[in-house]
């Protein structure tokens, strides 16, 4: 078998992680996973399986709901080529994944040994993906106020297309006076923060774009300091604009190059 062949085969192997229950483990017998010290190396490798099945369900719940966030936005914030930009990145996500995983090897301990660190490989990539979908998924659906009043990320099938555009920022969780404020200056930098911030988020490789986002989060805070100082405020949001265009534009000169 050629090293190619050899690749190939170890990348469908960690894809069937996603579709399969367990190899190892009698289906007769309920594993108890919690208590890793009386398990063998098979049902170590078993449980890790199952791990990441589940871990797996969660993201595509995740990816399902984001996408009915792009479905249901104003067409001038999200067209189809967001959407099908997105549909692409999690396919590229998912080969990257599988060609990353494909690669965790523990031939000195077996085959066993082998498979449950690889799947615990992927259950790995799959918190991390989670994470960064749960956040997009909470950045927009507080940029569009829907018609009906949910406690939860999932958004009804028959949900209206009529969407008005508020602040990205929860009003009945905050003293700042950006949803009250007279003039809709606040509101409206608000909203040309988030569609930057967006914009960040989609050319930025993950690496970088975590520093961005932790940048983020001080940002708010330093937000939040200013009360209901309006002048404090404005200001606030007029360097992170500009910084984050500053962002991009150096993100496209690198491209460029």
């Amino acid at each position: 078998m050629d090293d190619k062949l050899k690749v190939l085969t170890s990348i469908i192997s960690v894809l069937m992680l996603t579709s399969i229950t367990t190899v190892y483990a009698d289906p007769d017998v309920e594993l108890d996973c919690s208590d890793s010290n009386s398990l063998s190396s098979a049902e170590m490798s078993s449980c890790a399986e199952l791990g990441a099945n589940q871990k797996d369900i969660e993201l595509e719940t995740y990816e399902t709901n984001l996408l009915k966030i792009y479905d249901f936005a104003i067409p001038s914030q999200i067209d189809k080529k967001t959407r099908d930009y997105f549909i692409k990145e999690i396919d590229s996500w998912r080969i990257y994944r599988a060609h990353r995983c494909a690669h965790m090897q523990s031939l000195d301990r077996g085959a066993a040994s082998h498979h449950a660190a690889t799947a615990a490989c992927v259950e790995a990539m799959i918190v991390e993906r989670s994470r960064e979908l749960k956040e997009l998924i909470r950045i927009w659906s507080k940029e569009f106020s829907y018609p009906q009043k949910s406690s939860t990320i999932s958004i009804n099938e028959n949900i209206s297309k009529s969407i008005v555009v508020k602040p990205s920022l929860d009003c009945e969780l905050t003293g700042l006076n950006i949803c009250s404020n007279d003039n809709g200056r606040l509101a409206h930098a608000d909203v040309t923060l988030a569609s930057i911030y967006k914009n960040v988020r989609r050319v930025l490789s993950s690496g970088y774009f975590e520093k961005i986002q932790k940048n983020q989060i001080r940002w708010v805070k330093k937000r939040n300091s200013c009360q209901n100082d309006e002048k404090c405020i404005q200001s606030k949001y007029n360097n992170r604009i500009a910084y984050l265009k500053w962002v991009l534009a150096e993100e496209v000169k690198k491209s460029a190059r």
